[in-house]
């Protein structure tokens, strides 16, 4: 059975059993940005932004030690979120001298990096520039409808003609473009790939997801389907937007037959790697459980790092049988973290 698997997290065998065997983590995800170039309408991230204290924003050399630290506890891929888009933050892209701070440390640290972004702002040049480097992308596809990608992000996404490696002709967003010609998309490293599409299903692009996920693999990328994270501006639209569970499950078995050949435990978030093997902190410094989830586990300030991932393997472990006791239904939105956090809350 084929699989494909971003790269950043095609750990060897040994790795997986070691990080098991010994509790060592394997991913560590900064939050470093509070600022966005869009208003997506399904967005989670929007009210933690405007409640951002700048006076305690982490610094560069706060990111540097806690980098080390992960390099310490067994990290191997850091994984860079925001609360925002990340390459509006001059710790990752500093464009007016076109700097990369924090890449540069990663590759230092013999890290790899794989870093969450709407896509807007990387025309050629920044395409170029980044496929160069230890980097894997995950960028927004929300739709290959034009329109429908407008208003699920509340922002004029421009498409152009891209011809696809089989011949055929087909509308994608600019900067999708510039990411394949730059050489994202040439080939895989064995079944991994650096260019990774992530998907966010509504009701709006539900009937869609079929036709991304054969563009992606036609075009040696993988597309990432994640649930509606019902939050802020996501919560305020909720009527407009939310599928039903029966829905969900139905597009669910739609996905597993049509792709058949395929191995879909990519698409079960009880694997998530990052809440498995991974420690989130955000721009503040507080550690979260996950991307979704807070946490009352503190700051990087108050503990060690080491201390933080011992407190949070348990954590983690306990979301996990709660998870396989309750026997929840093998479909896209299942995940023991968020499970965990709302039934211990």
């Amino acid at each position: 059975m084929k699989s494909l698997v971003p790269k950043g997290f095609d750990f060897k065998e040994e790795e997986w059993r070691q990080a098991e065997r010994e509790g060592r983590m394997l991913v560590l995800v900064p939050f470093i940005s509070e600022r966005c170039n869009l208003n997506c309408i399904y967005c989670m991230m929007k009210d933690e932004r405007v409640k951002v204290n700048q006076e305690r924003k982490l610094t560069l050399e706060d990111h540097k030690r806690v980098f080390r630290q992960a390099v310490d506890l067994g990290c191997k891929t850091i994984v860079i979120s925001g609360l925002g888009e990340p390459f509006m933050d001059p710790y990752l892209y500093n464009k007016q001298d076109n700097t990369f701070p924090l890449l540069d440390l990663a590759e230092e640290l013999d890290l790899y990096t794989v870093v969450f972004t709407n896509g807007m702002m990387i025309d050629s040049k920044l395409a170029q520039a980044l496929y160069k480097r230890r980097i894997s992308l995950i960028i927004k596809l929300s739709s290959l409808n034009e329109s429908v990608f407008s208003e699920l992000n509340h922002h004029e996404i421009q498409f152009v003609d891209y011809r696809e490696k089989d011949g055929r002709l087909t509308r994608i967003p600019h900067y999708l473009k510039c990411l394949i010609e730059a050489g994202f998309s040439d080939g895989l490293d064995g079944n991994a790939t650096r260019l990774i599409n992530d998907v966010i299903i509504t009701r709006k692009n539900m009937d869609e997801i079929t036709e991304i996920i054969h563009f992606s693999l036609r075009n040696h990328m993988l597309t990432c389907i994640d649930p509606l994270v019902i939050k802020s501006e996501a919560e305020r639209n909720r009527d407009e937007l939310a599928i039903t569970d029966s829905e969900n499950r139905i597009l669910y078995e739609k996905v597993k037959s049509t792709f058949s050949d395929y191995d879909m435990g990519m698409y079960d978030l009880s694997n998530c790697i990052i809440h498995n093997y991974g420690l989130v902190y955000d721009l503040e410094g507080r550690i979260r459980r996950c991307l979704a989830v807070p946490s009352d586990a503190g700051t990087i300030h108050d503990r060690s790092l080491a201390e933080h991932w011992s407190r949070l393997l348990e954590e983690k472990q306990a979301a996990n049988l709660a998870y396989h006791i309750s026997k929840t239904e093998d479909i896209f939105g299942v995940c023991p973290g968020r499970r965990y956090y709302s039934f211990s809350h």
